[in-house]
């Protein structure tokens, strides 16, 4: 989608939402992107997710409608926007009714053959920093260790008085990052990406799982479950993913998109 400058109010397909992140501005972030039926993909940041009402919350696959402007400053990416974060309203939910029909319908129109497709459509011509695509074979789940405590830089920032006034419970910080190893059918493919997850799910999955069974067992069932489950032979998996703008520009995955595979049709005498 192409900016036309000034404000414009949309309705919104949410598809991947990002773990939160410290901001020197805004405390903590959160980075959503979701589908404009009939346009395409968008990035709506920054929002302030933990700090806007309830109410206002929005789940993976809910209609949100807002009012967004062109994002200006150093954000140069043509599918980013800021929202106004007081006009973001829930609106509905797409279900996965029939084989998730209604999200396919919707989100596969914006599918590209490969990861080094839409890095090639990015680079000419300033396009699209956001994608969905479907790898040729998934092969791992891994991760690495991140360190276990904020910095002082990232504490200070999670510690600032919240503009709203009301308590949260505090930022954990995730102590490792999750990756992808995959390859893609495309000749320009060297047949092993490796790139990392950002989905709020991995760390909350993670978190939970943690508090439940301890870290070995969480790290196991995080990998069942966006490995074998996800990923499963009877799942089409599609890799939702998006351009970090700063300080280089590298493709992350920001979500997965794991429709059931459709039922063959049986052959009777």
């Amino acid at each position: 989608m192409t900016p036309t400058g000034g404000e414009r109010r949309l309705r919104v397909l949410i598809t991947v939402k990002t773990y939160p992140t410290p901001s020197s501005t805004y405390s903590e972030l959160v980075c959503t992107a979701g589908v404009i039926p009939g346009e395409g993909f968008i990035r709506i940041f920054p929002v302030q997710f933990r700090q806007l009402p309830y109410e206002r919350w929005y789940s993976k696959y809910d209609w949100v409608d807002l009012v967004v402007l062109p994002h200006g400053g150093r954000d140069k990416r043509p599918d980013s926007f800021r929202p106004l974060q007081d006009s973001i309203e829930v609106v509905g939910h797409v279900d996965t009714s029939h084989h998730w029909a209604e999200r396919k319908r919707v989100v596969l129109p914006f599918a590209a053959p490969s990861l080094e497709e839409l890095d090639r459509r990015r680079k000419e011509h300033n396009g699209p920093s956001l994608g969905l695509f479907q790898p040729a074979e998934v092969l791992d789940f891994d991760w690495t260790a991140a360190g276990r405590d904020w910095s002082d830089a990232d504490h200070a920032k999670l510690t600032q008085r919240n503009l709203l006034g009301r308590d949260r419970t505090p930022l954990t910080k995730l102590p490792y990052e999750f990756r992808y190893r995959f390859r893609c059918d495309d000749p320009r493919c060297k047949g092993n990406h490796r790139i990392m997850i950002l989905d709020w799910e991995v760390g909350a999955l993670f978190l939970d799982m943690r508090e439940r069974y301890g870290e070995r067992v969480a790290l196991q069932k995080v990998r069942d479950k966006f490995l074998d489950d996800l990923c499963a032979p009877d799942k089409d998996t599609h890799f939702y993913v998006g351009t970090a703008h700063y300080p280089k520009e590298v493709w992350l995955i920001l979500g997965v998109f794991p429709p059931p595979k459709e039922p063959q049709d049986r052959l009777f005498d």
